[in-house]
């Protein structure tokens, strides 16, 4: 959320979604083929206000890209449907050239690639990666929290009887299927792999949340010179920091206070030891394949600090 609120300050660049996620893709595409079940809640409260939105068979059938035909026919105004979610102007954004953009963790493993590349073939694809361990910590209390039915079951406690459960008995064996699916998601090799089968490398950006953390201007320029919007930017950062993040104006999360008590300290030693197989997998495809994790062009020093964009320790240390 903290780097689409940077990215969305230049009027050249829109948030699609307007701040809260459209699940477009990963709500239709659980590659189950044409039998996958639609996020439908979704997808109807959000096409309600266009009377030319597609049915939802005909998105499904729309959508279901077949490995054995290598196709997925899909009807021609599901682009002016998706385009509508965000409620665009498209005359108005083709003159000044905005480019828009969604963010969603969920995309990562839950959306379909091939779908999204039969829609979008051009679609710029960015990651921002942060360490495992912090990342399934985090993403524990997220969607622990976010259901009322497990608020009471949230401590650090029960993370750690997860966690040893999974050291354990692996990820196949575990009960709890939210923390699985973090457990799954930390093992960014493995995505990045399904989404090189249907998108180019350089249509692929990886950056770090260790770098956005203590150089967001950095960053936010590396992306914008990856999509080609470098030098249109109307609009000053002035960043100040809250709760350990470089923030612009009122629109964060980070003016809260964590809540979260720190892992033990052999719980989370162990945990990067579990992941440190898939650190390295990262580290050797991001220096074997042409996915940009570092400027080509310079980027301002006073961006960064001193500091430089590359791979971060818990990579160089896999």
């Amino acid at each position: 959320d903290e780097l689409a609120v940077w990215l969305n300050f230049n009027v050249y660049q829109r948030r699609l979604d307007g701040g809260v996620e459209l699940h477009f893709f990963d709500c239709i595409g659980r590659s189950h083929g044409k039998d996958r079940r639609m996020c439908s809640r979704q997808r109807d409260a959000s096409m309600t206000f266009d009377s030319k939105a597609a049915s939802d068979q005909t998105s499904k059938d729309g959508f279901s890209w077949s490995e054995l035909t290598k196709n997925s026919p899909y009807p021609d105004d599901i682009w002016q449907t998706y385009a509508s979610l965000g409620h665009l102007r498209p005359l108005d954004f083709h003159r000044r050239k905005t480019i828009t953009f969604e963010k969603s963790p969920s995309y990562f493993d839950m959306a379909y690639p091939m779908d999204v590349s039969r829609f979008l073939p051009s679609v710029k694809f960015i990651l921002l990666l942060r360490e495992p361990v912090a990342r399934l910590y985090s993403g524990y209390w997220h969607s622990c929290t976010g259901q009322m039915s497990l608020r009471k079951a949230c401590s650090v406690a029960n993370f750690t009887a997860n966690a040893k459960e999974l050291l354990e008995k692996g990820v196949d064996n575990l009960q709890d299927e939210v923390f699985k699916r973090g457990v799954e998601l930390s093992k960014y090799a493995k995505h990045i792999h399904r989404w090189r089968k249907a998108f180019p490398d350089d249509q692929i950006l990886v950056t770090f949340a260790a770098h956005f953390k203590t150089m967001p201007q950095a960053v936010v320029y590396f992306i914008e010179d990856f999509v080609g919007n470098i030098g249109k930017r109307h609009h000053v950062y002035t960043p100040h920091i809250s709760n350990g993040y470089y923030v612009l104006g009122y629109y964060s999360k980070a003016g809260k206070p964590s809540h979260k008590d720190p892992i033990p300290e052999g719980v989370q030693t162990k945990l990067k030891e579990y992941f440190a197989p898939w650190n390295k997998k990262l580290r050797d495809l991001l220096l074997s394949s042409n996915i940009r994790y570092e400027p080509v062009n310079p980027i301002p020093k006073e961006y960064l600090q001193g500091n430089r964009l590359t791979l971060p320790s818990w990579l160089v240390d896999a």
